[in-house]
């Protein structure tokens, strides 16, 4: 747990004071803090399963760093009988939070508000013999907003968890209350966020190859490469932020080097460092590393469950309408949809990628780039 919990931490120390120097407020402005408790179930693919209803909760700590989009870190517990045996459940999990109101439009103070989220952590199995593993997770969040900064919520969450060729679901549902830090959800906009709905939107299509691994091994065989094509769009929504949504796949390799088909579908929030101190006229490069989360699917089983992804996007100006880029990517693929038998490969079962791609813009481009003077 450690090994996945440390880099999240990294990030979040690292991008902390861009977001804070971005929005000209303390950090602690638009930060929040939850807690919830309510009922949990159990659920899974490939055989049977007498679960029982037991009972769950958790604690978050969050922050809305755009106006549509807050990062909040939580632990959540579920406390469960399966198959007639006690089970606590612990997850620790990174979320992603959207405003569905706010994205297509302007923060308002709405009393009811609907907020979709995907998170991505790990998890520690108490029965028996201790388990832990990758897990993902999709939730909804339906907030009251009451007075003096709190506001009470119903949650609904299921964490998504592989076991070798078959998964379990571990779902949630609760009610709770999340009191907000100097909230003002106009300061969520920062100064050079884009302010109408058709601006600053984007499409664009890649081509490349990806190699499969388990255990991190298997760039040396040529058999684990295949081809593979990339189609993305997404809004920059201020110099530092970029949120895309893409669909990749066509082809991976099992551990046997057989070939499958597969689509992955991911929604990415990129942060372009080039960007982290000023937004300089001119600047036509981009370095944009990402973390993102969606579901992906086989089509011969079919299965389908979560994967998550990482990379690094370099994206470079060449007019006002298009961009050329490179995609350096991991998606991190659940040991049953790869058909990996190894056990130990439950951290390094993934899909490694490099493609090369055409970004159109179309609307007023007012975040990603600036003209120099006198041009």
């Amino acid at each position: 747990m450690k090994k996945i919990l440390l880099p999240l931490l990294i990030l979040l120390s690292t991008l902390a004071p861009a977001v804070a120097q971005q929005d000209r407020a303390p950090f602690a402005a638009n930060t929040f803090l939850s807690g919830n408790f309510g009922l949990s179930f159990y659920s899974r693919t490939g055989g049977e399963s007498n679960s029982q209803m037991g009972f769950g909760g958790g604690v978050s700590y969050g922050k809305w760093i755009l106006q549509p989009l807050a990062l909040r870190v939580g632990v959540d517990a579920a406390m469960l009988t399966v198959n007639d045996e006690s089970q606590t459940n612990l997850f620790a999990s990174a979320e992603l939070m959207w405003d569905i109101f706010s994205a297509f439009g302007t923060p308002n103070e709405r009393r009811i508000n609907v907020y979709p989220f995907v998170g991505l952590g790990v998890y520690s199995q108490m029965a028996g013999q201790s388990t832990s593993n990758i897990q993902t997770m999709l939730g909804l969040h339906v907030p009251f907003s009451l007075s003096n900064g709190w506001q009470v919520f119903a949650e609904y969450k299921s964490f998504i968890l592989p076991h070798g060729d078959w998964v379990s679901y571990t779902h949630t549902i609760s009610l709770g209350a999340t009191y907000n830090f100097l909230y003002f959800p106009y300061s969520r906009r920062s100064e050079f966020a884009t302010h109408g709905f058709s601006e600053d939107w984007f499409i664009g299509y890649a081509m490349g190859a990806n190699v499969s691994l388990f255990n991190f091994k298997g760039w040396d065989s040529f058999d684990n490469y295949s081809l593979m094509p990339e189609l993305m769009v997404g809004r920059n929504y201020t110099p530092r932020w970029t949120i895309r949504f893409e669909l990749s796949g066509l082809f991976g390799r099992t551990q046997d080097q057989e070939l499958y088909r597969f689509t992955a579908f991911h929604a990415d929030v990129l942060f372009n460092v080039s960007n982290v101190l000023d937004f300089a006229r001119g600047r036509r490069l981009g370095v944009m590393p990402y973390l993102g989360a969606g579901p992906v699917w086989r089509y011969d089983n079919p299965m389908f469950t979560m994967s998550a992804d990482g990379g690094l996007f370099l994206r470079y100006y060449l007019t006002p309408q298009s961009d050329i880029f490179a995609d350096l990517k991991y998606t991190l693929l659940p040991r049953y949809i790869a058909q990996s038998a190894s056990e130990t490969s439950r951290y390094g079962c993934g899909m490694a990628s490099l493609t090369f791609g055409y970004i159109y813009n179309f609307g007023t481009s007012s975040t990603r780039y600036r003209m120099p003077v006198g041009r």
